[in-house]
């Protein structure tokens, strides 16, 4: 026979302390907020450079920033979706688990019920009097007393399981009616997000791109790129500290079990990243191609721009594709960061095996987020557009050092 008290205990220690539920909620709502503030207070600063019609570079940054957080707004609305849909099945389980408990317990005191009115209450005192000593007569009385207390805790059951029971049908509307209110919300923030990317699309044909434009673009990317230079920098730093402290609790759980004589200290190997599986510098000329089609822009290292006679390093790829094409990740990873970056606009960083990273730039509608593992292959987001047209800017890093990733890239 199913434990009933158990069951009722299991089923308010799942659904959780309202105060907890209640702070989560909160933050959420605060992080929404949070976002909405900063894609409003871009807004009115696009308003503004609209009626004083100061379109540059800069005004293009603005919508590059509002689009990423809308981004980020709707990806997190679509996360709450999702979690929502599993709280909402798990408590209708839970529902059909009650019913079902319902309807048994309800059962069996329909026939105690019947027992004790028609067997035992018409001949209770018959049933006493028969017996052959005042032992048998005690250990009667005895179990009709154990039988109506029975009665008793059958009829608690049924009135606590009957409580938990509407509780959890009142939880699992309100988690409908909340999993529709985010569904409506996300949709919202989504036509924002064509309507300015329709913005953006028409001002990018209406701008003119002079020289002092261009300046300030690749001034912008060069800060873009020790930007990018110091989120490496950072990775690697937390990687070699995680492999320090689990080099430390390994020795110390081998001190536990063994002599010091004997103890056998685990060292990360140098290079590796244990967390990230493959084998990243096997793939070397046979790499995916982060985009199915497309050619290369500007390529890796030293380049001139005929028109500023300047010389900038490009520690990547730029790729150039017809339309928002879809970003792969080349190989399996973590994806690391999700960053968004003045002059690439929306980045995405993967740790590869052996400290290996894979850099992704001007990114929209992405489509993963931090400390998820991709496969190579994995749908990463779109290529939004930029003045060149719609341009992937692409990375390849062995710890601090930069590739050039053509040499990785498979041939087409």
């Amino acid at each position: 026979m199913v434990k009933y008290e158990f069951l009722i205990f299991l089923v308010l220690l799942i659904a959780g302390p309202a105060g907890a539920q209640t702070q989560k909620v909160d933050s959420k709502k605060a992080e929404l907020e949070q976002l909405r503030n900063q894609i409003n207070a871009l807004e009115r600063e696009i308003k503004l450079a609209s009626a004083n019609e100061k379109k540059t570079a800069e005004f293009i940054e603005k919508y590059n920033r509002q689009t990423a957080l809308l981004n980020r707004l709707i990806a997190n609305l679509k996360n709450q979706e999702e979690q929502k849909l599993s709280e909402i099945e798990d408590i209708q389980v839970k529902v059909d688990n009650l019913k079902s408990e319902l309807r048994i317990l309800k059962k069996n005191y329909a026939l105690y019920v019947t027992a004790v009115y028609k067997k035992m209450y018409t001949n209770k005192a018959s049933y006493l009097l028969n017996s052959q000593s005042m032992t048998q007569a005690l250990l009667r009385y005895r179990y009709l007393k154990t039988f109506s207390e029975r009665g008793k805790r059958d009829m608690e059951r049924i009135n606590n399981t009957q409580t938990a029971l509407l509780e959890s049908q009142d939880k699992l509307e309100f988690e409908k009616d909340q999993k529709t209110q985010i569904i409506a919300q996300k949709k919202q923030e989504e036509t924002i997000l064509t309507q300015k990317l329709s913005e953006k699309q028409k001002l990018l044909k209406k701008i003119k791109v002079d020289k002092t434009s261009l300046e300030k673009n690749l001034a912008v990317k060069k800060q873009a790129e020790q930007k990018i230079r110091q989120l490496i920098n950072r990775l690697i730093e937390q990687a070699a500290k995680a492999k320090k402290q689990k080099s430390v609790e390994t020795a110390t759980t081998t001190k536990k079990g063994k002599k010091a004589s004997e103890e056998p200290v685990s060292r990360p190997v140098a290079g590796s990243s244990p967390t990230v599986p493959g084998n990243f510098p096997s793939l070397r000329g046979r790499i995916l191609w982060p985009v199915s089609n497309g050619a290369v822009l500007h390529k890796y290292g030293e380049s001139e721009n005929a028109k500023l006679k300047t010389v900038t390093i490009n520690y990547g790829i730029d790729i150039k594709t017809a339309g928002d094409a879809a970003v792969r990740a080349v190989s399996e990873g973590i994806v690391s960061v999700i960053n968004w970056i003045p002059g690439y606009g929306t980045v995405i960083i993967v740790t590869h095996s052996h400290e290996y990273r894979t850099v992704y730039g001007h990114l929209t509608g992405v489509s993963v987020t931090e400390g998820q593992k991709v496969k190579a292959g994995t749908v990463l987001g779109k290529i939004s557009e930029t003045f060149e047209g719609n341009v992937l800017h692409f990375e390849i890093w062995s710890e601090r050092q930069s590739q050039n990733p053509e040499s990785w890239l498979t041939r087409r």
